[in-house]
């Protein structure tokens, strides 16, 4: 949230009222009071507590490929963020962005052989693809972490290491859409696009590893000379911290 310093101090208020409401949501679900879906296929959440910016999909996209390369038999669960359609659709090759969203569409072209949904109801799309792929071994929920409507056998949550979520707020003083107080239904906590390298560590119940970002080469397959021959670059970001993006796009530049 790029907002001066003394703005957000004035909206800390709310999100005091706004975490009060979390507190309460997620003590529903903790005492059962609202119940969980748990799946019977081994289920892997990858989410964060920010608004975005931990290279989730980046990750997701790792954690495939080895599940792939173990033998392992994953499908991929996302709501479909910035889609312009309603409940559950299959991510097929031929299918658009507007129709099923970017990322889970990166995820398609770059796994065909995998099943691929989105939905609001991250239940309704675990329940589709184990009854229409019951062979499957493995689901990857793509930003679930705040989706206490399903129960997952493990979770990874991801967080900036420029600022990470302990050292956060919650929106709109912060960037946080979660109090920092959820890890504890963490597994396993990613520090991404470290810059100084630390030994791993437990905080909590969960493992804190590092994980380092490496750029590279552009792909330019609509042109036909060589990338080294680019001299301009015309730059367009729709992420949630275009600062991150630029900073990429600098070092590509000099590849």
């Amino acid at each position: 949230m790029h907002l001066p310093l003394a703005v957000r101090n004035l909206l800390a208020p709310i999100a005091i009222f706004y975490g009060l409401v979390l507190r309460i949501r997620h003590w529903l679900y903790d005492t059962g009071l609202i119940a969980s879906y748990r799946p019977s296929v081994l289920t892997i959440c990858v989410g964060n507590l920010e608004f975005g910016g931990t290279g989730k999909t980046p990750h997701s996209i790792y954690l495939i490929e080895k599940l792939i390369s173990q033998g392992q038999r994953p499908g991929f669960v996302s709501r479909g963020y910035g889609r312009l359609t309603k409940g559950l659709k299959t991510v097929d090759l031929d299918s658009t962005a507007n129709q099923v969203g970017d990322e889970p569409l990166l995820i398609k072209n770059k796994f065909p052989e995998i099943p691929v949904v989105v939905c609001e109801s991250r239940e309704e799309g675990i329940l589709y693809l184990e009854r229409v792929h019951p062979n499957l071994s493995v689901l990857i929920l793509d930003d679930a972490f705040q989706h206490r409507r399903v129960s997952p056998h493990y979770s990874i949550l991801l967080t900036n290491g420029e600022q990470p979520y302990w050292k956060n707020k919650l929106f709109p003083w912060g960037s946080l859409r979660d109090i920092p107080q959820s890890e504890k239904r963490a597994n396993m906590v990613i520090t991404t696009r470290i810059k100084t390298k630390t030994q791993s560590y437990v905080r909590g119940k969960a493992w804190v590893i590092e994980s380092e970002q490496k750029i590279g080469k552009p792909i330019c397959k609509s042109l036909k000379k060589p990338e080294k021959a680019i001299e301009r670059w015309l730059v367009f970001c729709g992420i949630a911290k275009p600062g991150q993006f630029i900073d990429s796009v600098k070092q590509v530049s000099q590849i």
